[in-house]
Order: structure tokens, then C-alpha cells, then sequence
């Protein structure tokens, strides 16, 4: 069966990243992914785990048999070939049906002037556009790790002050599933 998937992507191409905006519109199916600057180590786009779930993620380009090493909606799949991801407010929003199954779950304050950007170490990252500072994100997956631990992220403690939750990496429900499963790693 073929199913054809497409997401609605808003971006805006910098010279060395990709970022998605509110104003520019670029199309993302099976077929056509983003890739990471600096080497084209990452790449981002939708994936099908199997029959007709689709995810939002970043796997390793590079490496033959396809590594995911970061999964947005892991818990809800889209099941509609037109899902689309787009900045809604301050948040990164992907929609089924106009119901929304995943979002960077921020405030939901209004900018226009938001980025969202896929770095060269795999990190996806919302920003303001005029600041490129690291300590000016507004999200991070690397705040939102999935499975898969890279360099740059950081595991933390529920006991570390000035975190309001504990960073861990859970396991994949079944080989071809990338919902929670049943093992975790992370600091106590």
C-alpha cells in the first residue's frame, strides 16, 4: 500500500540550517527530508514505523540501516497523509486532521519572529531569528531526549535545582514502535 505522506513545513533556508518560519512553505513527505548543515550528519523528516503510522524525527544519515536518534511524536502517530508541522504561537505544532498530536508545549504567547532550526549535532532548536546565542532557545529536543543520548545532551537528576523535570532516555516500545517502552536510563 502505497501511502503518501506530506507535512506542511513553514521554513525559511539559512545559509548553513534550515529553519522553519510563518511565512515560507516547504513540503515534507517519505521521500523528502531536511538535512543537517556542517557534514549533513542528521536528517529530519517523517518516517513510517510500519503499516500506517508516521513519525517526526532525526535519524543519522550517514549510517546505512536508518538509526532515529530523536522521535517528536513517538507516544501519538499521525494517521493522515496530510499532517502538517508548523510554528502555532511560540510552540512547534504537528496537526492530524487539524488535531493536534504533538507540540513543543510552551507557552502560547505570539511571535512572529521564531525559528526553528536543525543544528548540526542533531539538535532541533526554537529560537528567536535575530539571536543565534545557545542561551536564548526557547526549546531544544535536546531538553527532550527520546532514546538515544548525543554529545551535547545532558541527563538530569529531578533533584538538580532550577530543572522542572528530570531528563532520561526511555527505551522503544517494540523494534518497529517508537512509543515508550518499558526501560528507562537516566540519573536518580
Amino acid at each position: 500500500m502505497d501511502i503518501r505522506f506530506s507535512a506542511v513545513v513553514l521554513i525559511l533556508l539559512l545559509a548553513a540550517s534550515f529553519g522553519v518560519t510563518h511565512t515560507d512553505s516547504f513540503y515534507v513527505s517519505r521521500n523528502t527530508s531536511l538535512v543537517s548543515p556542517g557534514g549533513g550528519v542528521f536528517e529530519l523528516g517523517f518516517f513510517s514505523s510500519g503499516g500506517d503510522r508516521w513519525y517526526f524525527g532525526i535519524w543519522y544519515k550517514k549510517i546505512p540501516k536508518r538509526t532515529y536518534v530523536w522521535v517528536g511524536n513517538r507516544d501519538t502517530p499521525a494517521y493522515n497523509s496530510n499532517a502538517t508541522l508548523e510554528i502555532s504561537g511560540a510552540n512547534l505544532v504537528l496537526r492530524d486532521n487539524n488535531r493536534i498530536i504533538w507540540d513543543t508545549q510552551r507557552k502560547k504567547e505570539r511571535s512572529p519572529e521564531l525559528v526553528a532550526e536543525l543544528l548540526a549535532n542533531g539538535n532541533l532548536v526554537l529560537r528567536y531569528s535575530q539571536s543565534m546565542d545557545p542561551r536564548d532557545y526557547l526549546w531544544q529536543s535536546f531538553e527532550h531526549p527520546t532514546n538515544t543520548l548525543l554529545p551535547g545532551m545532558k541527563l538530569i537528576s529531578s533533584k538538580v535545582p532550577n530543572y522542572a523535570s528530570r531528563r532520561y532516555l526511555k527505551c522503544w516500545k517494540e523494534e518497529n514502535n517508537p512509543a515508550r517502552g518499558d526501560y528507562i536510563f537516566g540519573l536518580d
